[in-house]
């Protein structure tokens, strides 16, 4: 006994329609498909399926058993299709984000949030850690994206831009800086900048370093 999906489909369909042409004309066949199809179908598990008649078609006893069973077997079907091709197209399956505590909030949360509310089967997994270990697991395979502050100085990592974020920067009451609403990179010159050893703050440092107006002019910097 051999059959295929699609012969069950057109069962379906002429069960649900009532008509091997109404049948054929929703799913965009011909009707002497279909019908063949069917009397195939019929052949195969050894059994008439469907009464004719002028009027239509009508499942017969044995019939409405085998539809029965067929309508979960094509539903199966068509929801392992789906899935297949979503994790293909990476909108379903599991997907691990690597990132650290400078990054933790705001816009990444924000993007998560929304990937997962526009792909609702995919499992997106976030993993914390320093900027070694998180390019450690994407040479493992263990971390699939990894969200990192500055500048990545990797080949063979391919890389781009999400967003960028504004700078604050923290004085005391007493300092010259401190009622001004806004302060310029050009006001940071010569400026001592006392800087976490962990995460972000060598990320910090270089980006310092790397604006000319504040690299220069003795800017002291410390870890």
């Amino acid at each position: 006994m051999a059959f295929d999906i699609r012969q069950l489909r057109y069962a379906i369909a002429a069960a649900d329609h009532g008509s091997f042409y109404r049948a054929a004309r929703a799913l965009d066949v011909e009707q002497s498909t279909l019908s063949r199809s069917v009397m195939k179908l019929e052949r195969s598990v050894g059994a008439q399926l469907f009464l004719r008649s002028h009027s239509g078609v009508a499942p017969t006893t044995a019939g409405l058993r085998f539809l029965r069973s067929a309508r979960p077997m094509v539903a199966n079907a068509d929801r392992m299709i789906a899935n297949t091709r979503a994790a293909g197209s990476g909108r379903a399956g599991g997907f691990v984000v690597g990132f650290n505590n400078s990054v933790s909030a705001g816009n990444l949360r924000a993007t998560l949030v929304a990937a997962q509310r526009e792909n609702p089967d995919l499992k997106i997994n976030g993993v914390e850690s320093d900027r070694s270990a998180l390019f450690a697991g994407l040479d493992s395979g263990e971390i699939d994206i990894a969200i990192l502050m500055g500048e990545i100085a990797r080949d063979d990592c391919r890389h781009a831009s999400f967003w960028s974020e504004h700078v604050v920067a923290a004085m005391s009451k007493g300092h010259a800086l401190y009622e001004r609403d806004t302060v310029n990179w050009t006001d940071l010159r010569g400026q001592r900048f006392m800087l976490p050893t962990a995460d972000p703050g060598p990320d910090i440092r270089d980006m310092l370093i790397g604006m000319s107006p504040v690299s220069t002019y003795g800017t002291d910097l410390r870890l």
